[in-house]
């Protein structure tokens, strides 16, 4: 069975058996019986699941993917098709998604989309940031150092950790 009649074989079953609408495994099995139908004659009970398995491994059976993805599409765009869970698995999530955006922002508004400019300005603001936090931490550090090699000294004299003592900061 190709995908094209594959399509067509759902969209039949949806029209004819609403009750499959909703459910795609009961879908999937009704689809697989009516192509092995059509392949191996009405009687499916002189089949092996071995030979079913062997076609379907070669291509001869639409993917349950493939069957699932038509019902989706199929039911997008025709409400007709459409089963009683169908509102609720679609408009659930809609929902959701909308009312996390309105909790999240003040006034239940999305956020307005920033320009480029200040995305940009964000950016560097940020790296600035980074930055001065790098250098405060490698200012504590050498304060440390120096504290650890001269530990009677409490402040007096401080140094620079790359300045030699008999250095007088000519070159």
């Amino acid at each position: 069975m190709q995908i094209l009649k594959a399509k067509e074989t759902v969209e039949n079953l949806l029209k004819s058996r609403p009750e499959l609408r909703d459910d795609d495994r009961a879908l999937i099995a009704e689809v697989y019986r009516q192509a092995a139908a059509h392949k191996y004659g009405e009687d499916l009970r002189r089949i092996s699941a071995e030979a079913f398995l062997a076609d379907y491994a070669n291509g001869s059976f639409p993917s349950a993917e493939s069957i699932r993805r038509s019902r989706a599409k199929l039911q997008e765009h025709n409400t007709d098709l459409r089963g009683e869970k169908y509102e609720e698995r679609k408009g659930g999530r809609e929902r959701s998604a909308r009312q996390e955006i309105r909790e999240a922002t003040p006034g239940g508004e999305a956020p307005k989309r920033k320009s480029f400019q200040e995305r940009l300005q964000e950016e560097q603001e940020k790296r600035v940031s980074e930055a001065a936090r790098t250098l405060s931490k490698a200012g504590k550090d050498q304060l440390r150092i120096r504290e650890a090699m001269n530990p009677g000294d409490q402040g007096v004299g401080q140094t620079s950790l790359f300045h030699n003592p008999g250095d007088n900061g000519e070159e």
